[in-house]
């Protein structure tokens, strides 16, 4: 039953029901808190704090990702050690910490290559990357666009190698080098 309400939350917070989702992921957190499965608490709290970023309600994300930091510590699965720090990077970057959030994605993307996560790292490469874009530093933007496709190259996921692509095309296309 936990399983199911896990996954009817993930299904509705990804078809715009994000309130609904939330209440689902809550009632499953209850189950996986008392069978102390501090893996699937991690990775549920994790999910929660997603759904928080996209209804803009960041304190709240912020809770979330750092119970599921918390959890994480005691999982079966080491990247639930670590797992939250990149949604937790972007909820302090978008309530305005963009010291904190930067630092705290530097932390998610070294732990990812260390355990050699390569498409998570590139993720985080890519996020650095938007980061920079905003700020308009184009050449540090460029560097961790290339980074991002270099580990992307390393874990063979082509979907992810196409967002690299895509997010260099980008890059190109705002600093009007449309030839590339």
């Amino acid at each position: 039953r936990a399983v199911g309400y896990a996954g009817l939350g993930s299904y509705q917070i990804r078809t715009g029901e994000i309130e609904s989702g939330i209440h689902h992921f809550n009632q499953s957190k209850k189950h996986f808190e008392l069978k102390r499965d501090y893996t699937l608490l991690s990775s549920t709290a994790n999910e929660i704090g997603n759904a928080y970023v996209m209804m803009g309600k960041y304190d709240l994300a912020i809770d979330f990702y750092l119970e599921s930091l918390k959890y994480g510590k005691n999982a079966k699965d080491e990247t639930e050690a670590f797992n939250a720090k990149l949604g937790l990077g972007r909820a302090y970057y978008a309530s305005g910490d963009t010291a904190l959030g930067i630092m705290t994605i530097l932390q998610y993307k070294n732990k990812s290559i260390a355990l050699y996560k390569y498409e998570a790292a590139a993720n985080a490469y890519a996020f650095l990357g938007q980061i920079e874009m905003d700020r308009e530093n184009f050449m540090l933007a460029s560097e961790y666009y290339e980074k991002s496709l270099i580990m992307c190259a390393k874990s063979s996921s082509k979907i992810q190698l196409s967002h690299s692509y895509n997010n260099k095309a980008i890059l190109h296309f705002n600093l009007g080098e449309l030839d590339s």
